[in-house]
């Protein structure tokens, strides 16, 4: 069924993953156990999700949907069993797409990149921090003249 990336972290004996379907054309996110037994699909294919991210403590794995497009997409959380699939952000389609997204070292915090959608287009991205709810989401970058993205938290002094 397509092509299979590997998305850290790995906690303890599990990693999660997102899997291409050629003929769905979409992506769904897996997790497997490490030594390649109990693959299984935690998310539906219509999400078109990717790029997962376990939370510190395991409980959760965070994702973004709609991958394939360009003008929506939504930050989402999981159980790594599947269950309680919710999202947490709920940005219209065509007002913007929120891009891959990080826990922060407690647990208690995203951060993600919105890019905004104007008359259609995309613009550049900045770097949002929330909350585990999608609440109090806070530009931390606030530029409009860089494109920024692909956050992760960091653990020492920068």
């Amino acid at each position: 069924t397509g092509v299979q990336t590997c998305a850290l972290p790995i906690y303890r004996s599990h990693l999660a993953f997102e899997r291409f379907s050629d003929s769905r054309g979409r992506q769904a996110i897996f997790t497997v156990r490490l030594d390649g037994t109990r693959a299984r699909r935690i998310t539906p294919w219509r999400l078109d999700a990717s790029q997962p991210y376990y939370s510190p403590d395991g409980r959760w794995i965070a994702f973004r949907s709609d991958e394939s497009s360009d003008r929506r997409g939504n930050i989402w959380l999981v159980r790594p069993n599947g269950r309680r699939l919710h999202a947490i952000t709920h940005t219209r389609a065509g007002t913007g797409k929120w891009q891959s997204c990080a826990f922060s070292p407690d647990g208690r915090y995203l951060v993600s990149a919105l890019t905004p959608i104007v008359g259609g287009e995309p613009q550049n991205a900045d770097v949002y921090v929330m909350g585990l709810d999608g609440g109090h989401a806070r530009n931390v970058t606030n530029t409009k003249r860089y494109w920024e993205s692909a956050p992760d938290w960091g653990v020492g002094r920068a």
